[in-house]
């Protein structure tokens, strides 16, 4: 894992320091080294800048450093992610000529555009973000991975330089870039909890999609999809008997284990004793010893919402070494202002508190971890898809009805246990209003539907949105599915939508934060694409959820656990929000400071906590997305340029027509060795060390 950061000008030269800045904002991404490339312009060429900083996994020498050059210099790469059928790929190319110079996947990358263009980019699998700038075509190329497991933010500013980042903060250390809130984009927060890709919560900046690519040449930017989901008329494997599918995923879910297990550093397992994360683990004992594999899990003092009993069960069945950790509330609130200073884009999924702090005790003792994301949004585990039937079945009731409902289930007493009576009514309700299966399910699991989420922004901002629908970003999701059926498409939207804005952005943004990679085997895209095109009825039978993971671990996990409900990876913030943390949303989202800040309506605001706190409603929910909102503006909107650190020396080493920049770590107060062209590593890749970028170069 990694942070990538580049730059291309038509026209000022790119500053060192400015791209110092851009690299260093990320150092928590890739701690172990810092490489700049700048490129100067020459005849009707650009001015390119592409800095990287490196997390060590795979080949741990200086050969895999980055950016990585071709030997000629006609190519240079920066990447964030792994690429998990690199040996094939290498195979291909060694067949065909290619000499690698490093055992690291990222010169894969490198080699393979070298050989097939922009084709390199559906070839990859994996999860990747990556920057290659192509020296013959004057031309930058940017991709994401099909899921988009890793991120990628870029903008164009006023003066025509395209920037891009693993993270918005990058992008705010260019001084061309102003921070300023798009009032679209908050609308569309507040509805999905999260900003829907390609759009950015800063007006004039985007987000490269899922299975997208994007070409820049000659000051103008081409985006297109090279890859989609295999939803849509997909009939090849829609009568193949269980028996033969359940063999088949088997198959594929050792594969997609085992590929995960590949690295040059210590590994471990993100436990909670749900079916997703059991099953990584009982596959990954195929390959490892059980006694050799770290289990990690989160504890909680409210019972509705602590697994820790059960994720100790399934590791004392498999066998593996098991650390859990506590969160009570005093934790949190040590824990919320590393979690804000992450959200440089909000992103109202509170998980995000145990999930960093799981990452961060974890850390500790790995640097990969495997983890059960994309289970249930490959095989139907979410309690929404039980909900859908008995939905449709209430759409014939007329609009008075529906209201007189829901007026009904908000007098329903308020409870604080995790998917309390009340709390799961309120929220069934509140979908039926949206019969397309997309903008239910949104609904069910935003804080807000489109007459919620208006009523929350600023009544500047609420006037100047009036003409946007919260729902367009679906639109896109509408096309692809539009010869699906109702159960592929609702999948689709897990997968497409809620589990890249709000899951995987959850998850690199708290991993990423402390350093760790994080794995997926449910989204390995040959075990995805199997899965997706397989009947309903392998994945939902009656009331059984995923239905062909349930018989593969029926011996390989406790009874007890296998047939145990879901419960998710919650917070008690009802309760903590009317007692340990009260103080904190008092202050906070006290109507005075939400009215200065600008963005939300603070008459609503008040009303909403005022409700909350007294037990006349629950707004668990409403409450945290306000709460992320104002915490964004007071970090992100007045923005402070960073200034990078003075200790570290810098080298160039001339190539092709432009230069790498190499760094060595130093002590405060100390001088370092010069890296130049007489080190031991391959003049085409930076070397890496652990230090800081520096804007003194």
């Amino acid at each position: 894992m990694c942070g990538i950061a580049g730059i291309v000008s038509p026209g000022a030269p790119v500053a060192s320091a400015t791209l110092a800045a851009m690299t260093e904002s990320l150092a928590h991404r890739g701690p172990d080294a810092c490489g700049l490339f700048i490129r100067p312009s020459g005849a009707g060429s650009p001015h390119v800048g592409l800095g990287h900083r490196r997390l060590s996994i795979l080949d741990l020498s200086d050969a895999g450093a980055q950016p990585m050059q071709s030997e000629d210099g006609a190519f240079t790469l920066v990447f964030n992610g792994e690429i998990y059928n690199y040996p094939d790929l290498r195979r291909d190319l060694e067949a065909a000529g290619h000499i690698f110079r490093s055992t690291s996947d990222t010169e894969a990358i490198l080699r393979g555009y070298m050989a097939w263009g922009e084709g390199v980019v559906a070839r990859l699998k994996g999860m990747f973000a990556f920057a290659l700038w192509d020296e013959r075509k004057r031309s930058l190329l940017l991709a994401r991975d099909r899921f988009g497991k890793k991120p990628l933010h870029y903008a164009v500013t006023r003066q025509g330089t395209l920037l891009f980042a693993s993270e918005p903060k990058a992008l705010l250390a260019h001084p061309e870039f102003r921070p300023e809130p798009d009032a679209a984009s908050l609308l569309h927060f507040l509805r999905y909890d999260y900003v829907p890709a390609p759009r950015s919560i800063y007006a004039g900046a985007a987000k490269l999609p899922p299975s997208h690519l994007m070409v820049w040449r000659d000051g103008r930017l081409e985006v297109r999809r090279y890859a989609s989901l295999a939803f849509s008329g997909a009939t090849g494997d829609r009568g193949v008997p269980l028996r033969e599918a359940e063999a088949a995923v088997d198959a594929l879910l050792d594969a997609a284990v085992q590929r995960r297990l590949a690295s040059d550093v210590p590994l471990g397992v993100f436990l909670s004793g749900g079916l997703d994360s059991s099953t990584v683990l009982a596959y990954m004992t195929r390959h490892i010893p059980a006694h050799d594999i770290r289990t990690f899990a989160i504890g909680f003092d409210e019972a509705s919402y602590d697994e820790s009993a059960h994720a100790e069960a399934m590791a004392r069945h498999a066998g593996s070494h098991h650390t859990m950790m506590r969160l009570p509330a005093a934790r949190m609130l040590d824990l919320l202002d590393m979690v804000w200073t992450t959200q440089d884009e909000p992103m109202a999924d509170a998980s995000i508190i145990p999930t960093l702090l799981l990452c961060r005790f974890a850390r500790e003792h790995i640097t990969v971890a495997l983890g059960g994301d994309g289970g249930d949004e490959l095989f139907a585990g979410y309690d929404p898809v039980l909900a859908d039937l008995p939905a449709r079945c209430l759409d014939w009731l007329p609009p008075a009805a529906l209201r007189l409902l829901q007026g009904i289930a908000l007098r329903l007493p308020t409870g604080d246990a995790n998917m309390s009576l009340g709390f799961k009514v309120q929220r069934f309700l509140s979908g039926l209003g949206a019969r397309e299966v997309a903008a239910r399910h949104q609904t069910w699991l935003g804080a807000f539907d489109d007459e919620g989420a208006r009523a929350m922004l600023h009544p500047d901002l609420r006037a100047a949105t009036r003409d946007v629908s919260p729902l367009d970003a679906l639109d896109m999701l509408r096309e692809e599915c539009r010869d699906a059926s109702r159960f592929d498409a609702m999948l689709h939207f897990y997968q497409r939508f809620y589990m890249c804005g709000s899951i995987l952005t959850k998850v690199d943004s708290a991993s990423m934060a402390v350093s760790l990679e994080v794995r997926s085997p449910f989204l390995d895209q040959d075990l995805a694409d199997y899965v997706n095109r397989l009947p309903r009825e392998h994945k939902l039978r009656g009331l059984t959820r995923k239905v062909l993971l349930r018989r593969l671990m029926r011996s390989r996990m406790p009874d007890a656990l296998l047939k145990r409900p879901k419960k998710g990876f919650g917070l008690p913030l009802a309760r903590w929000f009317r007692h340990e943390l009260r103080p904190l949303v008092t202050a906070m989202l006290d109507p005075g400071r939400v009215a200065q800040g600008g963005l939300l309506d603070p008459v609503t605001v008040e009303r909403m906590v005022r409700d909350h706190l007294s037990g006349r409603r629950d707004h668990r929910k409403e409450i945290w997305s306000a709460l992320c909102v104002e915490a964004w503006r007071e970090r992100y909107l007045h923005h402070s340029r960073a200034t990078a650190s003075d200790t570290i020396e810098f080298g160039t080493t001339p190539h092709g027509d432009g230069h790498l920049i190499t760094a060595q770590a130093v002590p405060a107060r100390s001088s370092a060795a010069i890296n130049d062209s007489t080190n031991d590593s391959p003049s085409w890749a930076a070397s890496p060390s652990r230090h800081r970028c520096n804007d003194s170069i």
